[in-house]
């Protein structure tokens, strides 16, 4: 099924917003914060095919995600809205 890149894009940032909002704190000693591991992947893996289409593994958007989303944790998930944010802006330009 083929998408036009920017409704790919929005869907990619809603399921970003989505994961983000997903956060948990484990309890314990150290608490850690997570975000849904199944959301997360679905994420990682759309936004890296997403990049790789569109852009191709060697533009600096696939590296910054793939370097920098990583876990399932909020961290990444924000950096995933940082890049997917610079993805819509350099389409829409």
């Amino acid at each position: 099924m083929s998408t036009d890149p920017k409704s790919r894009l929005n869907a990619l940032l809603d399921l970003a917003t989505r994961t983000l909002a997903s956060k948990q704190t484990d309890s314990g000693t150290i608490p850690r914060h997570r975000v849904s591991a199944e959301l997360f992947a679905e994420l990682r893996s759309g936004g890296l095919a997403f990049i790789l289409k569109n852009f191709g593994e060697k533009h600096p958007f696939y590296a910054e995600f793939d370097n920098n989303v990583r876990s399932a944790i909020p961290k990444d998930t924000e950096r995933a809205i940082g890049v997917l944010k610079a993805l819509k802006s350099d389409l829409e330009s």
